[in-house]
């Protein structure tokens, strides 16, 4: 995915943003969703997911930073207190961006099945941040990964409600 972008959009463009974040990148280890603030969870996995495999002073303070900011499950609260409420989604970010740089599985293990127990305790994955279940089936999806029964499952189900031009709605009875 990452050569198709940076043959889409520029392989100096993708250089540039790579450097922006390296730049920006807070003394804690994390990033911010804008410059000036704290380090959330969400930004710093969303960065270090662009930054892997590039700059690893960058990745080790920023898998340092996620690694620090888990609660006592093994999770990660939305935002910077501990006491914040942990979101799927969010989660699912973290975890995605310690598994692509390179962080070793028992770190994203317990989150993983914490992923897999939301599923079927809501009949599927949902996220906290917006009202789209494709996405967040998506999202979460990466995270435990292709073959996982649960994402399978949510693969099969997605392609059932495909509507006939094509495309998807983000819930029954919207448009595509």
């Amino acid at each position: 995915l990452r050569s198709l972008i940076a043959a889409f959009i520029g392989e100096e463009v993708v250089a540039a943003g790579r450097a922006y974040l390296h730049r920006v990148q807070n003394v804690d280890g994390g990033w911010a969703y804008a410059q000036g603030r704290d380090s959330d969870v969400d930004t710093t996995a969303m960065a270090l997911t662009v930054l892997a495999d590039h700059q690893r002073s960058a990745l080790a303070l920023g898998q340092a930073y996620l690694l620090a900011r888990r609660d006592s499950q093994g999770l990660w609260p939305t935002w910077h207190d501990h006491d914040d409420p942990v979101a799927a989604d969010v989660v699912a970010h973290a975890v995605v961006a310690l598994q692509r740089t390179g962080a070793p599985p028992s770190e994203t293990e317990r989150a993983n099945e914490w992923l897999a127990r939301r599923f079927e305790e809501q009949s599927g994955w949902r996220a906290d941040w917006y009202d789209n279940r494709h996405y967040a089936a998506y999202e979460i999806g990466i995270a435990v990964r292709r073959l996982h029964p649960h994402t399978r499952r949510v693969a099969t189900e997605l392609l059932e409600q495909q509507n006939a031009h094509g495309g998807f709605s983000s819930a029954s009875g919207r448009p595509s």
